[in-house]
């Protein structure tokens, strides 16, 4: 057949033709297909993405944000149902696809109910129990990995931990994370990477549909992730995809880039907190410097250093004045108690009996120093001349009375100097000087009477 008469296409045309004859078959408009959903991914824009598969096939499908916002409930990955839609071409990849208009549930798929039987028997056992899930270190030096060795995931995690901390080590054990043996893979990378010098452990791998995922709900990953010896962290699949790995696990990141950042602390952050914690102390210190200097300055201000000098001195010269002045008048208080007791003496003498007379008398009794006191006086006094009447004992007590030793008046010596009178009241106390009355003679008076003792 010549060149010329074969029909020639663009791609862009073929696919459009395609597409036309799907959308001009009434059949495939207002179809319901039933199916378990799976790889079920809702777009930040709203558009759900998955497929519907069944025993023998697969087809992928799309509900756009205005027929998903209309839905009334959460689909999600192993739930059957009932779409209601069209098939047409997706020309820009030249696949077919069925356009959701509405969506009911039937039934719940068989994967799906796979997985609520063994979460359910393995929670009774107690290995998703909150208070068994330890804490992340919080600066891990080594981070162990299991995942593919092929994959993205490997990358981003070491790509996203050398970002936050270069110094961080990376140890990769390589598993299978989908198909015939993975969950058997996983579990030993897990056992492995436990038995190492490790801080921590990321169990993960990409996105994809529940099947893709399930070797991560296998009974031997969970109770090996259970079993290690260090936190791990589950990073499988999207934020949308949950395993029972990640209710094993101590903790659950949405990506695997998202479990590096969880475990890696970014260096830049910790620097900018020690710049800001060094600015605060530096802050602090020069305000308190401040404070201390202002205080200082008040002090001063109110204690000039050479007015407390100079009233300093003035109080030391007063002082000694003061010194001065006490010192004089204790010194003419003392002469004028010394001249005062001298005097005193000298009138005892002159008033004492025997001075006068010159005769020696005895006493009968020793004078305690309470004689001399204005109290009375219990002793006795005899004459050393037994001859003597009381008649002359009483005259030459008058007669010592009345003169001194020398004869000199002693009423003018009182007058002078007035201090007999009061010496002869104090050695009599409580009576007043009696003269004997005129032509008479004086009454005997007892002896110790507020009299001082004498001898005639």
């Amino acid at each position: 057949m010549p060149q010329s008469d074969r029909l020639t296409l663009s791609v862009s045309q073929l696919n459009g033709y395609v597409r036309s004859l799907l959308q001009a078959d009434s059949l495939l408009r207002g179809l319901c297909v039933r199916g378990e959903i799976s790889g079920f991914k809702r777009h930040v824009s709203g558009h759900l993405y998955f497929s519907l598969k069944d025993e023998g096939g697969l087809v992928r499908c799309v509900m756009f944000r205005q027929n998903a916002m209309r839905l009334p409930f959460a689909p999600r990955d192993g739930m059957r149902v009932l779409l209601t839609g069209y098939v047409s071409l997706y020309e820009a990849q030249g696949q077919y696809q069925f356009y959701g208009e509405g969506m009911e549930r039937d039934g719940v798929g068989e994967l799906w109910l796979r997985f609520e039987r063994d979460r359910a028997r393995l929670q009774a056992e107690g290995l998703f129990d909150p208070e068994k899930k330890r804490p992340l270190p919080r600066a891990p030096r080594c981070i162990g990995v299991a995942t593919s060795p092929s994959g993205a995931v490997i990358r981003d995690i070491v790509r996203v931990a050398h970002r936050r901390n270069p110094a961080v080590d990376i140890l990769l054990c390589p598993c299978r994370v989908q198909g015939e043996g993975a969950a058997a893979s996983i579990a030993q990378a897990v056992q492995t990477l436990g038995a190492q010098a490790v801080d921590a452990v990321i169990v993960g791998r990409g996105g994809g549909s529940m099947e893709d995922l399930w070797a991560f709900n296998e009974e031997a990953v969970v109770r090996a992730v259970r079993a290690c010896p260090v936190p791990v962290v589950s990073a499988v699949g999207h934020e949308t995809d949950f395993t029972l790995c990640d209710f094993a696990a101590d903790a659950r990141a949405a990506t695997p880039s998202n479990a590096a950042e969880l475990l890696v602390p970014d260096v830049r952050d910790a620097l900018q907190r020690l710049d800001g914690l060094r600015e605060t102390l530096r802050a602090r210190t020069l305000r308190a410097i401040a404070e201390r200097e202002g205080r200082l300055s008040r002090l001063a201000a109110r204690v000039q250093p050479a007015q407390a000098l100079s009233d300093l001195a003035g109080r030391e010269k007063e002082l000694g004045a003061l010194r001065q002045r006490l010192g004089a008048q204790a010194r003419a208080a003392l002469a004028a108690r010394e001249a005062d007791f001298g005097r005193a003496q000298a009138r005892r003498a002159a008033l004492d009996p025997p001075a006068r007379s010159g005769r020696r008398t005895s006493c009968s009794c020793a004078l305690p120093a309470a004689a001399f006191r204005p109290a009375r006086s219990r002793c006795f006094w005899t004459t050393t001349r037994g001859s003597k009447t009381h008649e002359e004992n009483d005259l030459r007590e008058r007669h010592g009375r009345a003169h001194g030793p020398d004869g000199e008046d002693r009423e003018r010596r009182d007058d002078a100097g007035g201090d007999a009178q009061g010496l002869r009241k104090g050695l009599r106390p409580g009576r007043e000087a009696q003269r004997p009355p005129a032509g008479g003679a004086r009454p005997r008076r007892k002896a110790g009477k507020g009299r001082l003792p004498h001898a005639l």
